[in-house]
Parts: structure tokens; C-alpha cells; sequence
């Protein structure tokens, strides 16, 4: 039976995943460069993500000890530089009003070093005294890799709708970063649950949280849904 820290991590990486992967997918939605090189980033994102949490078990003994005691503070950063990245792109875009920008904007640039980051950071945590599954660290990178892919294709989409997109996704990263400014908030104190033993973690155990972070993920996008109709409201007055 899972232990309610491991159930923690369990739910805290899914959702680093899932929401820095939409953002990752969405931001680079208004690039400039092609689909095959969308592709091409995106799988060498996946692959360094492989090499990172690999690199990360391996050294597990040594980074634990910082990142149990900082956690709170590594979501509150995430969070910070993730709001902080989409009120200056929603100001970029309200100077330039231009319909797409360079890869290395600061929307696609905090949305990849913050989502390596808070990955590697509930890794860690979540991995302490168990042993390294490659089937893990696998299936964790494919999901990314298919989240990024899959909401760079929904972009397309929302591109045609009348809110303007950047707007869209500067709400969208203002509210992720809150998600995970409060995450640092109420976050449980990891030092008095440290010492409670783990249960190595399989892709059986993690079944419940998956159906949970879909149902979430849905309530994400009826909000997003919600704000753009709001938006349109707005506009058409």
C-alpha cells in the first residue's frame, strides 16, 4: 500500500508533466520554425530527459538531502519564473502585436528549464530507496514527448479562435505558475515524513493517479475554454 508522501510525488510529477509539457507544446506553437524541426526539439528534449533522470538516480545519495530540505523553495522558483514569463510575454505581445516570435523565447525557455527542473526535483524524491527502473524513466519521457506534441498540434487550433493566442497562452502560464506557487505553499513538511518507508513505485501503482491527472487535466482546459469565451465577451463589446 502507498504511503501518503509517495503519493505526493507520484501526483507532483505527473502533473509537472502534463502542465509543462502543454506548456511547452503551446509556446512552441507560435515559433517560427517547421513542424519536422518541432519534432526533431522535441525528441531531443525527451532523450535529454532520459539522460537527466538517469544522471540524477545515479547520483541520488547526493542530491536528496538538498532537495528534501528545498523543495518547497524549487516549486515556489517554478512557479515565480513561470508567472513571471507569461506577464512579459503577454507585454511583448501587446508592443509588438506580432503572431509569432523565435524559438528561444522566454515563454519556451522557463517552460523547458522549469519543467527539466521540477522533473528531476520529484524524481529524486519519489526514487529515494528504490531501484532505478529504466521502464520508468522511459515512460515518463514518452509521456512528455506525446503531451508536447499533442498540444503543438491543439495550438494550431486555438490559433484560430478570436482571442489572440498569446494571450491564451499567458493565462495559461500565469496559472500554472500559481499552481505551483501554492504547491510550495501547502506542500507537506518533507523532513518529518522522511524517514517512513518507501514502496518501490510501478506503473500498476500509479494507474489511479493517471485517471486522476486526466480528470484534472480536463477541468484545466474547461477553464481555459471558459476564459477564452470570457475574453470574447469582452472583445465583441
Amino acid at each position: 500500500m502507498l504511503d501518503m508522501i509517495e503519493l505526493t510525488w507520484q501526483f507532483l510529477i505527473i502533473t509537472v508533466i502534463l502542465l509543462f509539457g502543454i506548456n511547452i507544446g503551446l509556446a512552441i506553437g507560435y515559433t517560427r520554425i517547421s513542424r519536422n524541426e518541432i519534432l526533431l526539439i522535441t525528441l531531443l528534449y525527451s532523450i535529454l530527459t532520459v539522460i537527466v533522470l538517469t544522471l540524477a538516480k545515479i547520483y541520488i545519495n547526493l542530491l536528496y538531502g538538498f532537495i528534501n530540505q528545498f523543495i518547497p523553495e524549487i516549486l515556489g522558483i517554478i512557479g515565480v519564473l513561470t508567472i513571471v514569463s507569461g506577464i512579459y510575454t503577454i507585454i511583448q505581445w501587446k508592443k509588438n502585436k506580432e503572431g509569432d516570435y523565435p524559438l528561444l523565447s522566454p515563454a519556451f525557455l522557463s517552460s523547458v528549464i522549469c519543467g527539466m527542473l521540477g522533473m528531476v526535483s520529484t524524481f529524486i524524491l519519489l526514487c529515494k530507496g528504490t531501484p532505478f527502473s529504466i521502464e520508468l524513466v522511459l515512460v515518463l519521457a514518452g509521456a512528455l514527448f506525446l503531451v508536447i506534441m499533442m498540444f503543438y498540434l491543439f495550438s494550431k487550433v486555438l490559433q484560430k479562435a478570436e482571442t489572440p493566442y498569446l494571450v491564451v497562452v499567458s493565462n495559461y502560464m500565469i496559472l500554472n505558475g500559481f499552481y505551483f506557487f501554492i504547491a510550495a505553499t501547502f506542500i507537506p513538511n518533507i523532513g518529518t515524513l522522511s524517514d517512513l518507508q518507501m514502496n518501490p513505485l510501478t506503473l500498476n501503482s500509479s494507474s489511479s493517479l493517471f485517471f486522476l491527472s486526466i480528470a484534472g487535466l480536463g477541468v484545466l482546459l474547461l477553464g481555459v475554454f471558459l476564459q477564452n469565451r470570457k475574453l470574447q465577451r469582452q472583445n465583441s463589446l
